[in-house]
């Protein structure tokens, strides 16, 4: 028996990079899996809990810019403020444009541990293509 997976995530091995490719049926399914890959790089996303909430309201020209802004937002508050995100919620958006909350906690070190430092989200191999029914994702990191 075959199972469909409709959202997922799965991590990308690479010579110099990290790579993410995350998939959903919908867009905003698929950004969502890339947060939380470009999580589970930094952390165990099973130890990161969603009580505190970061609001992004982002543009860009079309869906691969609007990708590496947000993973570069959520990059920025756990830099910045050492903000882990549980997952993304999204009141609104489009191929041009999310508006939304991360969802998460400041980091506990005696809960989180760190895996890789991730550097920046670069547009490298970047790709954000529609294959009839599935959305799926394809961006690297700098690590």
């Amino acid at each position: 028996m075959e199972t469909t997976v409709e959202a997922g995530y799965r991590i990308l091995e690479h010579p110099a990079d990290i790579g993410i490719e995350a998939w959903g049926t919908t867009l905003s399914d698929a950004f969502r899996q890339a947060v939380n890959a470009l999580m589970a790089v930094i952390t165990d996303p099973e130890k990161v809990h969603p009580s505190e909430e970061r609001e992004v309201h982002l543009t860009a020209e079309d869906s691969g810019h609007l990708l590496v802004r947000l993973l570069s937002e959520a990059l920025f508050h756990f830099d910045a403020g050492k903000f882990l995100t549980s997952r993304l919620s999204i009141r609104e958006m489009s191929g041009t444009a999310i508006a939304g909350s991360l969802l998460g906690e400041t980091l506990d070190p005696s809960r989180h541990i760190l895996k890789l430092d991730v550097k920046a989200v670069t547009y490298h191999q970047l790709s954000v293509a529609d294959e009839g029914g599935m959305v799926r994702i394809r961006v690297f990191l700098d690590v």
